[in-house]
């Protein structure tokens, strides 16, 4: 999946009943988000349409088939029911649907900034189009999307992080939102095998991930458990440790260790 969407706080981890317009900023800067609130499932299915333009020719318009019965069965691993596909669809109209300005990595220009597409007026979209076949086979009726401008620009850069499919369906909630950002992380080596990175447990992290409690021992007992839970789904994972500040008033850090492979 393209960077800056496993780092940005784009993605709701709570109840959509209780999802609240996006207007702040993240680790990487300016994050306001309007339209419809993006779910976990949509970074699913987000991360599924790239996969699939890469394996694909490549359009430099962002152009790629889909049937929801592949999508299905990838997503759930059987043949999708009725209501699986009324779940994709919802899906896909929600990443066509919501609009986003941003700040972060611009792969192109190599420097960060603001993220935009001169076709959304200075925003970016993720899906610019979708058709839909008037065709009814079961869900294998082939669709086209299009994905966005500044999407396919991102990617044809190759700023992307290689996410593992059955990692990422196993996980839920907050250990998926955690997993997927560190996942785009750089691991400093910090021992034989394994490196290390630190987050700083401070409100971009939080916006970043989704968190909105702001009572930091709930924090940190709700960080502690997601890391527990991605180590056992990611056995790449040695260990997650909360530092606490050096001084008085300081902030608290999540060290994350994993193996290396050479």
């Amino acid at each position: 999946m393209e960077t800056n969407l496993c780092r940005k706080g784009v993605w709701h981890i709570g109840p959509l009943q209780l999802a609240l317009p996006i207007e702040g900023s993240d680790t990487l800067g300016l994050l306001r988000v309007s339209g419809p609130p993006l779910t976990l499932f949509d970074l699913d299915v987000m991360a599924w349409l790239t996969e699939r333009w890469r394996e694909g020719d490549r359009s430099p318009r962002g152009e790629l088939q889909l049937t929801l019965y592949k999508l299905g069965r990838d997503l759930y691993g059987h043949e999708p029911s009725g209501f699986d596909h009324k779940t994709m669809h919802a899906s896909l109209v929600r990443l066509q649907d919501t609009l986003f300005e941003l700040e972060g990595y611009d792969a192109g220009a190599a420097q960060m900034g603001r993220l935009d597409s001169p076709t959304e007026k200075g925003r970016i979209r993720l899906i610019a189009d979708l058709i839909w076949s008037n065709a009814d086979h079961g869900g294998r009726d082939r669709h086209l999307v299009f994905l966005g401008p500044w999407l396919v620009k991102q990617l044809e850069a190759g700023y992307l992080t290689y996410l593992d499919w059955r990692v990422l369906r196993s996980l839920e909630g907050l250990a998926k939102r955690l997993w997927v950002y560190l996942e785009s992380q750089s691991f400093k080596r910090s021992d034989i095998g394994e490196g290390a990175v630190a987050l700083q447990l401070a409100p971009p992290l939080f916006q970043a991930l989704g968190v909105t409690t702001k009572h930091g021992p709930h924090v940190r007992r709700l960080i502690t458990r997601a890391g527990a839970r991605i180590a056992a789904a990611d056995r790449s994972f040695v260990g997650f440790e909360m530092r606490r500040p050096y001084r008085r008033g300081g902030t608290w850090t999540l060290v994350a260790r994993r193996q290396l492979t050479r």
